[in-house]
């Protein structure tokens, strides 16, 4: 969940290749995002733990 997230906040670089625009596209939406967070809700990750999570990636510099 962790790398999601940061990778949905920080989004692509300057020099990307063709490939890691392509994976971008198709992963970088915010209903993947929900949708992996609700996978992980499912198997085991605690509300509390994703919301500490994403209140922790609010702070972090990229």
């Amino acid at each position: 969940m962790k790398k999601i997230v940061i990778r949905f906040v920080t989004g692509l670089s300057k020099n990307a290749t063709n490939w890691e625009k392509r994976q971008n596209k198709r992963y970088s939406k915010i209903s993947f995002v929900c949708r992996q967070m609700e996978y992980d809700i499912k198997h085991g990750v605690t509300t509390q733990q994703v919301l500490t999570h994403i209140r922790h990636s609010n702070t972090i510099k990229c």
